[in-house]
């Protein structure tokens, strides 16, 4: 509303002295090491994708996006250079 306001498309911000509500706060939950193989175990074709997302903290974009280029097994690296999104 505030870009509206100054390009003078709106004379002024209708919700100027409105207050949003808070959000409760959610506490996070991690999956232990024993979850994670359990999950990853019940993935079928999956299982080394949900293993390399829960261990290597990557989101899908980029854990999709690896290539057989990005995988330095020597090195023990992935190279996340990329991502894909719909």
């Amino acid at each position: 509303m505030a870009a509206a306001v100054r390009v003078r498309r709106i004379a002024r911000n209708p919700w100027y002295c409105v207050s949003l509500p808070r959000l409760p706060e959610q506490r996070q939950r991690f999956l232990t090491m024993a979850e994670l193989q359990d999950l990853a175990d019940h993935a079928g074709d999956y299982r080394l994708m949900i293993l390399v997302l829960g261990l290597c903290g990557l989101r899908f974009g980029e854990c999709a996006a690896l290539r057989v280029r990005s995988v330095d097994l020597m090195g023990r690296r992935l190279r996340v250079s990329e991502a894909v999104s719909e």
